[in-house]
């Protein structure tokens, strides 16, 4: 056919604005779908390669195929102009470093770590921490190993026969690796403290703080800042409950208010000590239930004794990740909107903002993922205040993510129900010999929300839309997924709520897509939205129904929403208003034709030769549509940018 100069082309335009490269990431969880990093403590230190200050997360690395954490501590950073950035830094200390070094034994004889002599002799590495000492100019991790059942099976009376040696490992680099290890005390979940204050001889003081397995509170002391392992003596503060300690016995216990149960954090803010720690609030002090929250105490000394000042006061909540309590929407019974399950977790000050890093379940088996909040930590009258945030998808990105640009599925924290064989289910690695966590790995883009079924509920708080659509635009809304059954999804919009103790807003239907069951292969399905209203902050929930109950109706991998001018004819010229930062994707194939594009001022709008166009400055520039093969122009555009 000939094509004529001014042959009529219809324009597709899709909004895409926010581009990120693919491999950053910041939203809940903050780190790639296939990494698992739970009780993560976050700590700013300087690069000593680069010279920025970087986010630094240590954690437990839930890395074996079944059960909790594994045999490495990993390290992820992220400079602190950009934590949509994070980085690998690679594996920082492994547990076999530890075969053959000497710790002390509950019986007081000094014995030899036996890590991996036999395969059912290998333990694992649990939460650590990570410090730096100002004056001895290094970095220390602090780690402890779990199952030590082979060694000591006669413990003294009322002790059982479990013991975590504890460890100071040390490096000239935040991201390791970690070597010479020193024991310290058996002990487990330790969190360190270098505070400003200094001792006798001009070095920082040192505060070491831990649970026992007998007691499940925290115990605290302070260490020789010289060779950072040594307990100095008459330091030792033991619980609330130790009564025969007394008058050192300071630190909370697992009784009201503070439910103390393990993973202690310490941070100094403005002369205070705070403490975040797991708290168990439940009817009976069993380690299964109710072990979600995060709590926070706060101190005018490290140990919480009133011989040095005040004892600990508890200050709250910082976050819960069983979500929230709602109503079902088709019982009215409460529920959580989230699978809770044991947290741990520490504060971090960036740039003045302060996050909170735990971590959630996924729902199989312990494979748990790093999480991040914003919170507002204040003053009253010196008194530290927190107030309880919802846990969210945002992570760092806290004004909301991008509804526009493609999102894992993954990132819902809204989910009903929330727990049991009907909860939706969420899927990192696969649970089978070919799990990896190699970073420049090749995988499957693949890391959906399974499980979905009749009455399933799957949403996202909050995505940000800005001013919404423009005149002449429409919106839509796209999943890439896999069905197995015919059914419904529905497609609602809610305000957020102002503060965690405000009931939930009324969610309002906005779309519908239909699944026809029939296609098991990936593939993406797309539904108009109703946009009036949609603009700023919103909650997204996507509610599944089916006329079949108890099967998986599909599992979904990606979402988003897509505005779009569709069927505009751009011969004559077409006038596009655009955002800094906006981008638009014109696709103008609808016969075949190859086009080719250019910008009057690429230093006002950039357009790549796929058609993606792209706000550089406020201004106007026009953007030429031109057949590939040279037989003429077909149109053009003009594009006007303001801030």
């Amino acid at each position: 056919m000939k094509k004529s100069k001014f042959l009529a082309v219809f324009l597709i335009i899709t909004l895409v604005a926010g581009t990120f490269t693919a491999s950053a990431f910041a939203a809940n969880p903050f780190l790639p779908q296939w990494e698992r990093v739970p009780d993560g403590e976050p700590r700013v230190f300087t690069d000593p390669v680069s010279g920025e200050e970087r986010l630094y997360v240590y954690g437990s690395h839930d890395s074996r195929l079944s059960g909790y954490c594994g045999p490495d501590h990993v390290v992820w950073s992220a400079p602190l102009d950009d934590l949509n950035d994070w980085r690998y830094d690679g594996e920082a200390f492994h547990v076999d470093q530890l075969n053959g070094v000497d710790y002390v034994d509950r019986d007081g004889v000094t014995k030899q770590l036996i890590v991996d002599v036999e395969a059912n002799l290998r333990v694992m590495l649990y939460a650590p921490d990570v410090v730096y000492h100002p004056e001895n100019d290094k970095y220390y991790m602090y780690v402890f190993v779990d199952g030590m059942w082979h060694t000591n099976p006669d413990p003294p009376p009322g002790l059982n026969r479990r013991r975590h040696p504890m460890f100071v490992l040390s490096s000239d680099s935040p991201a390791g690796p970690f070597t010479d290890p020193k024991f310290v005390y058996l002990a487990f979940d330790p969190a360190v403290l270098v505070d400003d204050v200094k001792n006798e001889d001009g070095k920082s003081r040192v505060y070491l703080y831990w649970t026992p397995e007998e007691s499940r509170n925290i115990y605290a002391c302070e260490l020789d800042p010289d060779d950072m392992a040594t307990i100095l003596p008459g330091t030792m503060h033991t619980p609330f409950s130790e009564t025969a300690a007394a008058p050192k016995n300071t630190m909370p216990d697992w009784d009201a208010p503070f439910h103390m149960f393990e993973g202690s954090s310490m941070r100094k803010v403005n002369g205070v000590y705070l403490m975040a720690y797991c708290r168990a609030v439940r009817p009976s002090q069993t380690s299964t239930v109710g072990i979600s929250e995060i709590g926070w105490a706060y101190s005018d000394n490290p140990y919480g004794d009133p011989a040095l000042g005040s004892p600990w006061t508890f200050g709250g909540v910082v976050v819960d990740n069983r979500g929230e309590e709602v109503a079902n929407p088709y019982t009215g019974a409460t529920t959580y909107t989230f699978t809770g399950g044991n947290v741990h977790g520490g504060m971090a000050d960036v740039n003045g903002q302060w996050y909170q890093v735990y971590h959630r379940s996924t729902n199989i088996s312990s494979k748990r993922q790093a999480m991040a909040e914003p919170f507002d930590l204040r003053f009253v009258d010196g008194v530290p205040v927190i107030d309880q945030v919802e846990m969210t998808s945002q992570g760092f990105e806290s004004g909301g993510l991008n509804p526009f640009k493609e999102q894992y599925a993954g990132y819902a924290c809204y989910v009903l129900p929330a727990s049991g064989n009907a909860a939706p289910q969420f899927f990192s690695q696969n649970n089978d010999s070919s799990i990896n966590f190699d970073p420049n790995a090749t995988r499957d883009d693949w890391y959906p929300v399974m499980n979905i079924r009749n009455q399933s509920w799957v949403g996202y708080k909050y995505f940000d839309f800005g001013d919404g659509i423009g005149a002449g635009q429409q919106m839509k809304f796209q999943l890439t997924l896999k069905e197995s059954l015919a059914g419904t999804v529905n497609i609602y919009a809610a305000d957020p709520k102002a503060k965690f103790t405000d009931p939930e807003q009324p969610k309002t239907l906005i779309g519908t897509i239909a699944l026809s069951g029939g296609d098991s292969s990936v593939h993406m399905v797309e539904g108009a939205i109703n946009a009036a209203g949609l603009t700023g902050k919103k909650g997204i929930y996507l509610e599944f129904l089916s006329s079949v109950s108890g099967r998986e109706i599909c599992q979904i991998n990606k979402l988003q929403f897509v505005k779009t001018a569709t069927h505009l004819q751009i011969n004559p010229s077409v006038r596009i208003a655009m955002k800094l930062k906006d981008s638009y994707k014109l696709d103008t194939s609808t016969d075949g034709s190859k086009y080719e594009y250019s910008s009057s001022n690429p230093g006002i709008v950039r357009v790549s030769q796929d058609g993606l166009v792209t706000a550089v400055r406020a201004g106007q520039a026009v953007v030429t549509i031109r057949m590939a093969d040279g037989t003429g122009m077909v149109s053009s555009a003009v594009v006007k940018v303001t801030p």
